[in-house]
């Protein structure tokens, strides 16, 4: 059975997907938001996993919900990245001081902030891209392995003919081969979410 924060994991890895954005970046920033607490709450009033403040984003419908909270973190995001031209060290200033604070500066992220906030989760982000690409998880989604089966057989014993010349041969036990029931595949998420875990408790 998952636990809530693999839950919430699997759930930002969707969101990232969904919204075409870096996953491994994504899932460092909200780490580095929330530390993946669904009920964290900010002396400005930012709340939940993705840390929005809603009078910000009223198009947010439940920021506090986990599942609600990667999807709306994820679009805003992208939509910083659209904004500047797909860099993402401009796009998590934003999300951390808004859209204008950071235009103020005329395109360049100051030191301060790219110290505190931008450098760590972009480095964050390159340890966990490198657990994700680890090729020990290749093995297990690669050949699927053949199927087990289990046989059933019915003997069938002749019944004696005296009278003939000749003996009828023995027929062979009759078999029924069936297929055992194998266990569905393990998704990606699942593969990763070890390593992911691993990667931002460090």
């Amino acid at each position: 059975m998952p636990s809530p924060r693999e839950l919430h994991e699997a759930a930002a890895i969707r969101a990232a997907e969904n919204h075409d954005i870096d996953v491994a970046v994504f899932l460092s920033l909200i780490n580095t938001e929330s530390k993946w607490n669904p009920n964290a709450v900010s002396g400005d009033g930012a709340v939940g996993l993705g840390q929005i403040i809603p009078r910000w984003h009223p198009e947010c419908e439940n920021p506090r919900d986990p599942f609600i909270a990667v999807e709306c973190a994820a679009k805003i995001l992208h939509n910083h990245l659209k904004a500047f031209g797909g860099r993402y060290d401009m796009a998590l200033a934003a999300y951390h001081n808004g859209s204008n604070a950071v235009r103020a500066f005329g395109g360049v992220v100051p030191d301060y902030e790219m110290r505190l906030y931008v450098k760590p989760i972009l480095d964050d982000a390159a340890i966990i891209r490198a657990a994700m690409a680890t090729p020990k998880l290749v093995p297990a989604i690669a050949e699927p392995p053949a199927t087990p089966t289990s046989a059933t057989c019915v003997v069938v014993t002749p019944t004696p003919a005296p009278m003939m010349a000749t003996q009828t041969p023995s027929p062979s036990p009759a078999c029924l081969v069936t297929p055992t029931p194998t266990p569905p595949p393990v998704g990606m998420a699942a593969l990763l979410l070890p390593l992911i875990w691993v990667a931002l408790t460090r």
